[in-house]
């Protein structure tokens, strides 16, 4: 009896140690992105006003057009 006592605390011993070596292993063959967070990209809105004398783009800011150099 206590014989099979000791045989059934070594084989519980030697399942849980295989089981916590195969999860580490599952764990290492992972992708690095499904285990940390994503990366999250920001995308920042850019706004350009027309110039009304040749249709250039300008920042939203400008007081001059960056091609002709008319007033905005």
């Amino acid at each position: 009896m206590i014989f099979g006592g000791l045989v059934m605390i070594l084989v519980s011993f030697l399942v849980k140690s295989h089981e916590s070596s195969l999860a580490e292993r599952m764990a290492a063959t992972l992708p690095e992105q499904t285990q940390s967070e994503p990366e999250r990209h920001v995308v920042e809105e850019v706004i350009k006003v027309r110039c009304r004398y040749c249709s250039t783009l300008n920042d939203v800011s400008a007081k001059h057009c960056i091609s002709c150099g008319a007033v905005l």
